[in-house]
């Protein structure tokens, strides 16, 4: 009698409902289960409108490669600004300038890793504009 081999999504799905964690490859590259790279916003910004705001923040990596990051500006869970801050180097404290022309209110920021293929945890700061 011959066995016959399951398709890996097949597999996967029949690992998930038996609660087993599996990790998942594309492309011969393993996805990380634990975020490689960490964010974080590190200081609340309070500015009057059109004025500039600087933003500090900091990333880590652990392959210590530079990361593409973005800043991302919400309110009320909805994203309301993206600006591409391009590739930076992990492990100090960076800032970014920023003129500020939103609407006076409350807002929250955070820095994310913009690559798709990397996991990645973030925490976000408030932006109070009056």
């Amino acid at each position: 009698m011959r066995s016959a081999a399951l398709p890996p999504v097949l597999l996967a799905a029949v690992a998930f409902a038996a609660g087993v964690v599996v990790a998942v490859t594309l492309a011969g590259a393993p996805v990380a289960a634990q975020p490689t790279v960490k964010t974080a916003a590190l200081e609340d910004v309070a500015v009057r409108q059109g004025g500039r705001a600087v933003f500090s923040y900091r990333a880590d990596d652990l392959t210590g490669r530079p990361l593409p990051l973005a800043l991302q500006i919400s309110q009320g869970g909805r994203r309301i600004v993206t600006v591409h801050l391009g590739m930076r180097r992990p492990g100090a404290v960076l800032c970014q300038k920023l003129t500020i022309a939103l609407a006076p209110g409350r807002y929250v920021w955070t820095v994310a890793a913009e690559d798709p293929f990397t996991a990645s945890s973030a925490t976000v700061a408030r932006l109070t504009v009056r």
